[in-house]
């Protein structure tokens, strides 16, 4: 009997465990289908929120017609190369080039001096030039390198570049004159785009003029002449050398200005050659003026 009652009482526990196990477990599973539902509404939230993204970028393009060209987006990459390209093929050839004939206009101030040999004090001995000119100029300019340019420009001025000098009794007062002049020079320097920078030198021309001026008859004896004719002049084409620098600046393809400065020397001429009155003379003058030239490219 004993037995009997045991074995009842160990089948009843081991229902009460089973059902306590079963219950445990429909916890757990219940928990993880909440679980589940809660990831699956987020899931479906998301979804939803990516949807709705797409419809408004689909709404945001532009298509071009159907007869244009479509529009292909660059990477940065490819900007990159094309700009680079770009860059190799303005180095291959230059923005603006210089090579070609021109013609030009000028005009400017000149000083300078007149120089007679003179051994005795009192007479002179250095006459001061001053004068406005302008004038007329033609070249040819070759761009051998992107950054370097020669060329040969010649050029011809007209003007009135005078001074005076009197001297004592019974010297005349003298009148030296320079009216038309010109050179034939070289062109070198440095190109920087528009930008022209040069050195220029070659050869200079120039038709001078000395008058002498006696108050009578008197003083033009005592001097060594002879006449009625109190002024006395005498012209002479005078050749040196021509020394200077400049800029020019290119408006356009065609059209550029300059500014330049020029020293030239005219080796010395022997004036009056039959009279007492002077002999070889010099003539150096700087000039500044400024110009501009059109170009035939």
């Amino acid at each position: 009997m004993k037995f009997v009652v045991a074995a009842i009482l160990v089948v009843f526990g081991l229902v009460a465990l089973s059902r306590g196990a079963t219950a445990q477990s429909t916890d757990v599973v219940l928990r993880r289908l909440d679980a589940l539902e809660k990831k699956n509404d987020a899931l479906e939230k998301e979804n939803t929120a990516l949807r709705d993204r797409m419809r408004r970028l689909e709404a945001s393009k532009h298509y071009p017609p159907a007869a244009s060209q479509p529009t292909v987006a660059r990477s940065a990459p490819l900007d990159a190369l094309a700009k680079s390209d770009h860059r190799l093929e303005t180095v291959a050839n230059p923005a603006f080039a210089w090579t070609g004939f021109y013609v030009g206009a000028h005009g400017g101030y000149t000083s300078g001096n007149f120089l007679p040999p003179t051994q005795n004090a009192g007479l002179a001995s250095n006459v001061g030039l001053t004068g406005g000119s302008g004038g007329v100029q033609a070249g040819y300019n070759y761009q051998f390198a992107p950054h370097w340019l020669f060329g040969v420009e010649q050029d011809v001025s007209f003007g009135n570049i005078s001074g005076s000098q009197s001297q004592p009794y019974p010297n005349p007062t003298l009148y030296p004159s320079t009216q038309y002049s010109g050179t034939v020079r070289e062109r070198f320097g440095y190109v920087w785009d528009r930008v022209f920078l040069y050195e220029t030198a070659g050869i200079a021309w120039a038709v001078n003029r000395l008058n002498l001026q006696f108050q009578d008859a008197t003083q033009l004896a005592l001097a060594g002449g002879s006449g009625n004719n109190l002024n006395i002049s005498e012209t002479h084409w005078q050749y040196g050398v021509a020394l200077g620098a400049g800029m020019e600046w290119a408006v356009d393809s065609n059209l550029s200005v300059k500014l330049e400065y020029l020293f030239t020397y005219l080796t010395k001429e022997q004036y009056f050659a039959a009279s007492n009155f002077t002999g070889p003379v010099g003539w150096p003058l700087s000039t500044v003026r400024a110009g501009v030239n059109w170009r035939f490219n």
